[in-house]
């Protein structure tokens, strides 16, 4: 089977709007292979979520490492596909030291094993495709994101100043640094030209996500969340049980924007039925978190898909059909929130130290940090004492609110300078006149920014692996001063 080329698809077919549709999905290996080493690995890993041994972890490694390793050397935009499966399906937080036996393997995640052998795979397939790894293409790497390489040397420098600390929390921010970078070289050089496959793909992705969430919520099953090996978290009410895939629940709010701005934009029937059931599947996983946040952000992401869809057309939609669409929305959500008891988490106000309490708790004390801290940031590690759901003080090097946790790391002078950049980005943007791949790309990256606002999804190993992707396909960091246009 031929390799598959990191130029653009070509076109094959036409759509209204003057819309083309990509090639045909061209396979690395033969799909039967690639399904058979698939179901491999999901039969081990069920085998070690439910035993917790060591022997079934360490075959799990092996197993995903060959199949991430093999899909990078191929330069396919599966390699990145396969990493947003193991975070969100599988679970960032993943690993031996969750089995009944000591591992020793240092709490490295299964999620860190297989975006290192991705992205050392696409880096052979760049250099055996002629690119190859010489001084001016290194330099080339270097000129194009010289601005990332400057935020870690401002992040490692005021992580020196405020003593250079070993710890846990630089642990976590080194980790998520390494994912950024990973994630990074996976999609730039594996997902150009198929932007609109991967979208679709990680789309479809949470009706497997909606299938985990409902078999644990009615299982008898309990999960605890990070350190549980179903990578899962359930809250026993009142006023209902919730239940929260770690990874999956920050795909089941961002799918929407896809699943609306591709409908009816796919050729035959089995697309736009594929984005139905992706739909309905990010509404039973949002209901089922019982997450308020989540669901605000979804209603939003959802309606902004489909203005992003429609353009000027929905103009000439007349006022009945919006009326009906709209109110038969609006009751089928109400239903489901009523019944899953997210409806009375909106009625109800939070406990102390819970919910946006919780949040307020992490903006007091961060206002509590001293003034430099507060201004320039602490850099890798930046922490600072928050209570948790008790009340009692914990110290964490991250917080539920975006904003909190930039300060954290870089200060307010960071924080400004990222609005700034943020401000610059969109302008441009808007001006390029972005295809129907980037307008959606932009929807779904600023869900996961307004999901952040409370929920802090970005700052997590999934959430920054969506945000790279997004980056790339929106052509940022690029040789090219404005996104790809293959898909119009």
């Amino acid at each position: 089977m031929p390799e598959q080329s990191s130029l653009p698809a070509k076109a094959t077919g036409g759509a209204p709007g003057g819309l083309v549709w990509a090639a045909p999905i061209v396979w690395p290996v033969r799909p039967a292979i690639l399904a058979g080493a698939v179901g491999v690995f999901a039969a081990i890993w069920l085998t070690f979520v439910f035993t917790g041994s060591l022997l079934t972890y360490l075959a799990s490694v092996v197993v995903a490492v060959g199949i991430a390793g093999t899909l990078g050397l191929r330069g396919h935009w599966f390699a990145l596909l396969a990493v947003t499966v193991v975070a969100t399906l599988v679970g960032t937080e993943a690993r031996g030291d969750l089995g009944t036996s000591v591992s020793g393997l240092g709490g490295v995640r299964l999620l860190d094993y297989v975006i290192f052998a991705a992205a050392v795979g696409a880096l052979v397939h760049l250099w055996r495709t002629g690119a190859g790894l010489s001084v001016a293409t290194a330099r080339a790497w270097l000129q194009r994101w010289w601005l990332p390489l400057a935020l870690l040397a401002v992040l490692l420098a005021l992580w020196a100043a405020n003593g250079a600390p070993l710890d846990p929390q630089t642990n976590t921010d080194a980790r998520l640094v390494l994912i950024v970078a990973g994630t990074l070289v996976i999609a730039r050089i594996t997902l150009p030209g198929h932007e609109r496959e991967f979208l679709v793909a990680i789309a479809a992705l949470t009706i497997l996500l909606a299938a985990k969430a409902i078999a644990l919520h009615l299982s008898t099953l309990w999960t605890i969340g990070t350190s549980d090996r179903a990578q899962a978290a359930q809250v026993q009410g009142p006023p209902a049980k919730r239940t929260i895939l770690v990874g999956g629940d920050t795909l089941f709010v961002v799918a929407p924007a896809i699943a609306a701005g591709y409908a009816q934009r796919l050729h035959g029937r089995f697309g736009d039925r594929l984005l139905a059931a992706a739909a309905v599947a990010c509404l039973i996983g949002v209901l089922l978190s019982g997450t308020r946040t989540s669901l605000i952000v979804v209603v939003a992401t959802a309606i902004a898909g489909a203005l992003v869809n429609l353009g000027p057309k929905i103009l000439r939609v007349s006022p009945r059909t919006l009326a009906i669409v709209g109110l038969t929305s609006f009751v089928v959500l109400a239903a489901g929130a009523v019944v899953s008891g997210t409806a009375e988490r909106f009625a109800q106000g939070d406990n102390a130290h819970n919910g946006l309490n919780f949040r307020r708790d992490e903006i007091a004390s961060v206002q509590r940090l001293p003034t430099a801290d507060f201004v320039v940031g602490q850099g890798l590690g930046g922490r600072f004492l928050s209570k948790d759901s008790a009340g009692n003080l914990i110290e964490t090097p991250w917080s539920h609110v975006i904003a909190i946790w930039v300060v954290l790391k870089i200060g307010v002078i960071g924080l400004i300078a990222a609005l700034v950049g943020a401000l610059y980005l969109l302008v441009r943007f808007a001006r390029a006149g972005p295809a129907l791949d980037q307008r959606i790309t932009m929807v779904v990256l600023t869900s996961l920014i307004l999901l952040s606002l409370l929920v802090g999804r970005a700052a997590l190993p999934e959430g920054v692996i969506i945000a790279i992707s997004c980056f790339v396909m929106l052509g940022w960091g690029s040789a090219a001063s404005s996104p790809s246009k293959v898909s119009r």
